[in-house]
Formats: structure tokens, C-alpha cells, sequence
């Protein structure tokens, strides 16, 4: 859970369902609207001075979402939002540590070639 900095929208994220819940503070916590995002979520963070969020997901995915106004949800049918409808940023982190490894492998290798190349 998250609040922004003006202490007016508090952020739920799920594990469980992989859905981000957007409430109104002021309104007695009343429902903005949610959205389902494609993996778990494990972390979340308040950008600073503005309405982005930043939502980290078990798949090292990184989601820089808008926070939506209160009444700027249509919610008379439903209260899903449609990532369509939101400005979205999307970041890839993928892990290098694998060819860190392979690279000081071979060097390792290179070495030892190099020395008992000199003995001979």
C-alpha cells in the first residue's frame, strides 16, 4: 500500500490477483477504480510531486502508472480500468549476472592458456 504525497489516494497492489486498487482518501475512502496487470506485484512507489506510481512484478517488470482522478472513472457499470485508457510506462530489467559469469569464465580460461603457453 501506498499513499501519495498529498495524503489523498491510497494504492493497493495485489499479489495474489495481480490487480492495482485506487482509492479516494477525502471521499472516505471511496473506490477510484482498479486495474489487473499482467504478473504479481512486489513493490510499489510514489513518484514524488506528481500522479505516477511505480509498480515492480515478480517478472522484473517496472510500471510507471497515472493515477486516475476521482470521477474520471466512468464506474457506473464497472470500476475496472483498461490499461488502454491510462498512460503507461513500461521497463524491462533483465539479469546480466549470467554473463558476468560466462565473461569471467573465459577470461579465467584465457589466462591459464596464456601461462602454460609461456612454460613451453
Amino acid at each position: 500500500m501506498v499513499v501519495d504525497d498529498e495524503g489523498k489516494n491510497l494504492i493497493t497492489g495485489s499479489a495474489e490477483d495481480c490487480t492495482l486498487f485506487f482509492f479516494d482518501i477525502t471521499s472516505n475512502y471511496m473506490p477510484i477504480g482498479f486495474m489487473k496487470l499482467e504478473a504479481p506485484i512486489t513493490t510499489m512507489s510514489w513518484s514524488p510531486k506528481s500522479k505516477r506510481l511505480l509498480v515492480g512484478m515478480e517478472t522484473g517488470v517496472v510500471l510507471e502508472v497515472e493515477c486516475p482522478d476521482p470521477g474520471e472513472v466512468d464506474s457506473s457499470v464497472t470500476y475496472e480500468i483498461e490499461p488502454g485508457n491510462r498512460r503507461i510506462r513500461r521497463y524491462e530489467f533483465r539479469s546480466v549476472r549470467h554473463k558476468i559469469e560466462k565473461s569471467r569464465i573465459r577470461e579465467s580460461k584465457d589466462q591459464e592458456r596464456r601461462r602454460s603457453n609461456k612454460k613451453r
